[in-house]
């Protein structure tokens, strides 16, 4: 009797090992769960400030969804510098000029792009660029089209392709670009903050032309449904065929730039260069080739510099 009793005895370890995996498999284990919080640091995310309303560049009525070289250019940019390993680790923020500042200071955002030019550069933010070259450019109307007639959103308006023809046009300046504050030779310009504004104001007949930067009416461009519609001009071509004096602002190639902190001005320069060399500049701002007769003015890695970077 003595020597059943030890046996069962002896089994009993068995036993109590067997029901803990029965437990375990069938999600009885009484033990509380701890929470894991490596899945909430893998969720941080970068900010990035953008400026919306830039077709082609930057674009999206949802910051959440968004599209455009710019904002690829972001998202290969911090992929370099191994911030983020996908595009989803990147929340985007509209950026209002006035707050830019405060914003990168605080943490708020870690990286700001959309069309900044080297003359808007704030001594209160780390720069780093440029990563494109742009110049003044004037989008016009190519003129009627049996096509344009009959489309029902068709109306007659006037047609520039001089400096003669500006002399009674309208224009809309988009704030910011290299057109912002120049003499237009025009009788009436009218500043509007996007290019998406100016296009539906020419669209509507107020306007007969939008001045802004090459790229951004490029961009335009290759988002619109009736391209054929319009053509883009230079401002430097228009002044060697026409004998009127047309502003230097005009005719003044620029370069468009990205905001950091100083802490991160020269890893953020770094990277941008490594883009550069790869081709991942060239074939994201090369892509429109294909659909435009436009040739984006590409920067050299040597090129990019960086400016107010210190502490």
């Amino acid at each position: 009797m003595a020597k059943k009793r030890l046996q069962n005895f002896q089994a009993l370890p068995l036993i109590a090992t067997a029901l803990s995996a029965a437990l375990m498999l069938t999600g009885c284990d009484n033990t509380e769960d701890e929470p894991d919080d490596s899945a909430a640091e893998n969720q941080q995310l970068t900010n990035i400030g953008i400026s919306l309303a830039a077709p082609g560049l930057i674009s999206g009525i949802d910051p959440a969804n968004v599209a455009g070289v710019e904002v690829d250019l972001a998202v290969d940019l911090s992929k370099q510098m191994e911030v983020i390993s996908a595009s989803e680790e990147v929340s985007w923020v509209p950026a209002e000029n006035s707050q830019v500042a405060e914003q990168l200071e605080t943490g708020e955002l870690d990286l700001v792009i959309g069309q900044i030019n080297a003359v808007n550069l704030e001594d209160d933010i780390a720069w780093v660029g440029p990563y494109i070259s742009v110049e003044a450019g004037l989008l016009v109307r190519s003129g009627t089209s049996p096509e344009s007639e009959s489309s029902q959103d068709y109306i007659a308006h006037r047609t520039v392709g001089s400096l003669d023809d500006l002399e009674d046009a309208a224009v809309c300046v988009v704030a910011g670009s290299l057109a912002d504050g120049a003499q237009i030779p025009a009788d009436e310009h009218t500043k509007q903050q996007t290019v998406s504004a100016c296009e539906t104001g020419m669209r509507s007949g107020r306007y007969d032309a939008i001045a802004a930067d090459d790229v951004q009416l490029a961009g335009l461009l290759e988002s619109s449904s009736t391209p054929e519609a319009y053509e883009m001009l230079l401002w430097s071509d228009l002044a060697a065929d026409g004998d009127e004096d047309i502003p230097e602002q005009l005719q003044t190639s620029g370069g468009y730039w990205m905001g950091t902190t100083p802490e991160q001005c020269e890893a953020t320069a770094a990277a941008l260069k490594q883009l550069i060399s790869d081709g991942v500049v060239r074939e994201l701002f090369s892509q429109w080739d294909e659909t435009l007769d436009y040739v984006p003015g590409l920067i050299e890695a040597d090129d990019v510099t960086t400016q107010h970077c210190s502490d």
